[in-house]
């Protein structure tokens, strides 16, 4: 008996930036390993992502970007989050609910995270930490 596994493919989010360059994001099983290898996995970043949404964000996305870009850095993919305005992170965290799986994207939702994520807490957050 021979077990037929069907493929999908991955869907990618794109984003293209004013100067013209393009950074693409996929979640795939390499996204995950890197998750878990850097960071203590999915569900560590979802724990302090109530206290710190823009660095799970930033984090999950960075995840996604380095599937397609090895070379990418974490404060690379940081600094390009900090300039997203609500509406794009709410496309993202959008954009992850259908990504990750079920169990792993209960946590983060459009509805809680863009909250703390607008730039003048960021900004005042960022003013106190250094």
């Amino acid at each position: 008996m021979i077990k037929k596994i069907n493929v999908k493919p991955v869907d990618y989010l794109e984003f293209n930036f004013p100067d013209g360059s393009v950074r693409r994001a996929k979640f795939t099983t390499y996204a995950f390993a890197t998750l878990q290898e850097e960071f203590g996995g999915v569900q560590k970043i979802f724990k302090g992502a109530k206290d710190k949404p823009f660095e799970a964000t930033a984090t999950l996305l960075y995840a996604g970007m380095k599937a397609c870009d090895p070379s990418i850095e974490h404060l690379q993919v940081q600094a390009l989050v900090s300039d997203f305005d609500a509406e794009v992170l709410k496309e993202v965290l959008e954009f992850l609910q259908i990504a990750l799986p079920t169990s792993m994207s209960t946590e983060l939702t459009p509805e809680t995270a863009p909250e703390g994520m607008n730039r003048k807490n960021r900004r005042a957050s960022q003013r106190t930490s250094t």
